[in-house]
């Protein structure tokens, strides 16, 4: 039996049509083009159901096959077969490949799919980025805090740092070393308590440097579902006027409707558990480094 259950009934229209046009009387070529014009006028009354183009294909098949085994058939087989066989060859049966369930799907489906591939893109773009950040700054911390407790002096270890490092570490100590020139004159009570400030400062604005663009990831993790589960119920709605047209309930109707909209389910979930994992880890290694500067800082105030 057809997949699409749409064109049960359609037989009989098609050979009263025939009938009217006096089909068991014509000539081979002019059965063709009756045929022809009974199948087109049938096209175009179907043409604005959804994946019309896949029913119509697996419909004609189906009308050749019923008819060619049909004993009160008046047709001729050959004009039957030659023009099911030009119209099947037009698409056939329906590809469920993720390009032709995006080319297929509804535009507000399509938006949908796009942002979340957009999403995920930056997302994992985003997630190697900061990656590769805290593998140098984590590397980076052990060997700064090696080197400053074998330095001579925290002078000379701060005139041996590169003067254009983007380290957190390296740019928070330059800073409190810039505070602790500025107030050699003070007593030691006053020089602690602005350098402890400029250190608070410095951590607080490296901090933010480091967890810039943080928020998307918890945005693209907590959101991405619920954009794709949009993306999933209006084509779910989409099949659901498939049904209302067609006035079939068949599963065969909404099947590759619903299989567009459950794509939207699965970019949002393929674009939201990346980042949410990303996030987490992320968040949870920030807080380890910062931790460590932290430490590093109190320590460096006892000694000044």
């Amino acid at each position: 039996e057809p997949k699409y259950s749409l064109w049960d009934g359609k037989l009989e229209d098609i050979s009263l049509k025939l009938d009217e046009k006096g089909f068991a009387n014509l000539s081979g070529p002019e059965k063709k083009q009756a045929l022809q014009e009974v199948l087109d006028e049938q096209m175009r009354i179907i043409g604005d159901v959804p994946q019309a183009e896949d029913m119509k294909n697996e419909y004609w098949a189906h009308f050749y096959d019923q008819l060619s085994t049909d004993a009160k058939g008046t047709y001729t087989q050959f004009a039957i077969k030659d023009i099911a066989t030009q119209v099947v060859g037009l698409g056939g049966a329906t590809d469920f490949t993720l390009w032709k369930l995006f080319l297929r799907a509804d535009f507000v489906v399509k938006f949908v799919i796009i942002l979340l591939i957009a999403c995920s893109i930056f997302s994992w773009a985003l997630i190697f980025d900061k990656f590769k950040l805290f593998k140098n700054i984590n590397k980076s911390i052990e060997e700064f805090e090696k080197k400053f407790w074998k330095a001579k002096s925290a002078e000379s270890f701060n005139n041996s740092l590169p003067v254009n490092s983007k380290d957190p570490a390296v740019l928070i100590f330059k800073s409190a070393m810039a505070e602790l020139i500025k107030t050699k004159r003070q007593s030691s009570a006053i020089q602690a308590a602005r350098v402890g400030r400029v250190l608070e400062i410095a951590t607080d604005n490296e901090i933010r440097k480091v967890e810039k663009n943080f928020t998307f990831l918890a945005t693209v993790g907590s959101t991405a579902p619920f954009i794709g589960l949009f993306g999933t119920v209006w084509g779910i709605m989409n099949s659901f006027q498939s049904i209302a047209i067609s006035r079939n309930t068949s599963l065969a109707i909404v099947a590759p409707g619903i299989a567009e909209a459950l794509f939207a389910t699965a970019l949002g979930l393929l674009a939201a558990i990346p980042a949410v994992v990303a996030y987490n880890k992320f968040n949870n290694d920030t807080q380890k480094y910062f931790s460590r500067v932290e430490n590093f800082s109190k320590r460096f105030l006892s000694i000044i």
